[in-house]
């Protein structure tokens, strides 16, 4: 399993997983796909900066 603690880096590849193993949810509470649309969009405002001040 990943380590979900250390934050995500410079220079590298990262994919996001709409789809967990077999018939599991993915998201196992409203809570917990909240936080990963604010954390994304956080990821995906930065980038855009990055972007656009490269």
């Amino acid at each position: 399993m990943a380590d979900t603690k250390n934050p995500l880096e410079a220079d590298y590849s990262y994919h996001v997983y709409n789809r967990a193993v077999g018939n599991e949810l993915l998201f196992k509470t409203e809570e917990n796909y909240s936080f990963f649309l604010i954390d994304l969009k956080s990821i995906y405002h930065s980038l855009l900066i990055f972007m656009l001040t490269a």
